[in-house]
């Protein structure tokens, strides 16, 4: 795992960026395997375990940079190698993407829900900021 608290060199643009609030509705604690910030930072560390709850994650742009704040992150969600994986890109120019997808064994077991959909909070043309909520919630299989 990579330290990507500090992301490309230069200034952090307060006009671009990404605020999540993750919430870890289920009865595992989440193990962090890999994160990367390509361009800009996240603006602290990343939780390296989720007990259930909610956490935040937040991340800017470089200013200067014309990919603008780009990070991705993959938490371990059991022992059976079920992860959900974030990926943002906010770039200066083009459209937002924001992806959670969760991959693995038992990856039907998880529900993605992210309220509301993601939005740019204003209507400022130098302005873009996307936040989130994103809900992960387990689904115990049926008893036997």
């Amino acid at each position: 795992m990579s330290d990507d608290s500090k992301g490309a060199a230069g200034p952090e643009d307060a006009n671009l960026g990404c605020h999540l609030s993750i919430l870890n509705n289920g009865p595992n604690t989440w193990s962090l395997k890999s994160s990367d910030c390509s361009s800009g930072g996240f603006t602290r560390p990343l939780p390296s375990s989720v007990s259930f709850g909610p956490f935040e994650v937040r991340a800017r742009g470089t200013h200067g940079s014309a990919t603008g704040c780009v990070f991705q992150f993959t938490y371990a969600l059991d022992d059976d190698g079920t992860t959900v994986t974030v990926k943002c890109d906010i770039p200066y120019i083009g459209d937002d993407s924001f992806k959670v997808s969760v991959a693995g064994a038992n990856k039907d077991r998880y529900r993605i829900a992210t309220l509301p959909d993601p939005v740019v909070p204003s209507n400022d043309p130098n302005e873009d900021y996307l936040t989130a909520d994103v809900e992960v919630t387990y689904t115990p299989p049926p008893p036997s």
